[in-house]
């Protein structure tokens, strides 16, 4: 059997988005600072470097004091492709207001949701569902992209206990959706966002209509269950099983075809 993994899968979440801009939370819970930059519109001489030598430094470090925590572990820079800053929320929230009143009134807004939703879980899906119809989507298609995502986080939750692993620019994750939308879609997530005009940022799924939506969902699930069924372990093995899905889907979407 596989052994499990010690830690969350390495994925980042989206803490919040703001001027279609996605700010990140990873696994050990700590907020890309960078991200949270650029999307305040990368104001001059106001980077987290900057923040961390001057302003921030005092409060970095009686946090990290007050928390009994090696600096270290509430801020950190990565370096390398895709390298960032990352802070624990405290640090982000004080950063925000270094940034701007208007990014700090956003920031603290989206974090007094994540409390409510900790202690409601339910309020996440009902504040979902609303941001939805605001958008114009009807109750069919809303309930169709909600059950995908349950439907992706048990895929990753299946492929983390089966000792997939993100090192460096290899990330099990990202290249078992690029190989399931491929296959199934036609295209990857990147050139789906191209091909319809939109934004980098833009979360690709939410521009599918119900019947992507739904074989998406179908290869995903019958990945995880071969996952299961085949005892793979490892990133290769994995990905090897959401491809045979895929393929198995878009062999039965072909078969449909008049």
């Amino acid at each position: 059997m596989p052994n499990r993994p010690t830690e969350a899968p390495p994925l980042p979440a989206v803490a919040f988005v703001y001027q279609g801009v996605r700010v990140s939370i990873d696994e050990n819970r700590l907020i890309n600072l960078t991200e949270m930059w650029e999307a305040a519109g990368r104001p001059p001489n106001r980077d987290p470097s900057q923040w961390r030598r001057k302003e921030g430094a005092r409060f970095v470090h009686d946090l990290a004091s007050s928390l009994n925590m090696p600096v270290g572990h509430i801020f950190s820079t990565r370096r390398g492709r895709g390298g960032a800053t990352w802070g624990h929320w405290q640090v982000s929230l004080a950063y925000a207001a270094y940034l701007s009143p208007a990014f700090h009134r956003f920031v603290n807004e989206a974090f007094r949701e994540w409390a409510e939703e900790v202690s409601d879980p339910g309020l996440k899906v009902a504040r979902a569902v609303e941001a939805y119809r605001r958008r114009g989507r009807d109750d069919g298609w809303i309930a169709d992209r909600i059950e995908g995502i349950g439907q992706r986080k048990a895929l990753v939750a299946a492929m983390a206990d089966h000792n997939c692993r993100k090192v460096d620019a290899v990330n099990p994750f990202a290249e078992a959706t690029r190989a399931i939308s491929l296959l199934v879609l036609g295209a990857t997530p990147s050139e789906l966002r191209e091909s319809r005009g939109l934004p980098r940022s833009a979360r690709t799924r939410d521009h599918l209509d119900r019947h992507e939506l739904a074989r998406l969902r179908f290869a995903e699930s019958e990945a995880e269950r071969l996952i299961k069924l085949t005892r793979a372990i490892g990133n290769d093995e994995c990905v090897a099983c959401c491809r045979r899905a895929g393929t198995a889907v878009r062999q039965a979407i072909d078969s449909l075809d008049p």
